[in-house]
């Protein structure tokens, strides 16, 4: 049976998926909702944390899995993979829900807010526009 990771976005949980997660149980999938504390610390360090998990699911033997990401999740998992915490070749198909691939200009604006930081964390720092964005 294939594997399929989800991956959900800031400030959200596993759960969000769940449509996802839904129609690839129906398609034969075995799901693997990953959660992660995306509003408590850097994107490195969610991607590590990603990996853990990941690796503790889906053993090397299984083979490659398919990935579904929302948001932050497309940064988190390429942030894993472009570090080298998750070999590419262990990673099948994905698909990347509004990842916020060039960053976002709404973060760039809200994150000079305290409330914004406060709310949103490191990871929410590291999503505007700017060069010292993701």
């Amino acid at each position: 049976m294939p594997s399929l990771v989800l991956l959900h976005g800031l400030a959200r949980t596993p759960r969000s998926l769940w449509p996802v997660a839904r129609a690839a149980r129906a398609r034969g999938y075995r799901v693997v909702s990953v959660g992660y504390p995306s509003r408590r610390a850097p994107i490195d360090a969610l991607a590590a944390h990603v990996v853990e998990r990941v690796a503790r699911a889906v053993p090397e033997g299984a083979g490659p899995f398919d990935v579904v990401t929302h948001s932050m999740g497309g940064i988190v998992l390429r942030a894993a993979v472009a570090r080298g915490l998750l070999p590419a070749e262990r990673v099948g198909r994905v698909v990347m829900l509004a990842p916020p691939s060039r960053g976002s200009e709404l973060a760039e604006v809200l994150r000079r807010w305290s409330v914004y930081r406060l709310a949103l964390g490191p990871a929410g720092q590291q999503l505007g526009t700017g060069a010292d964005s993701v």
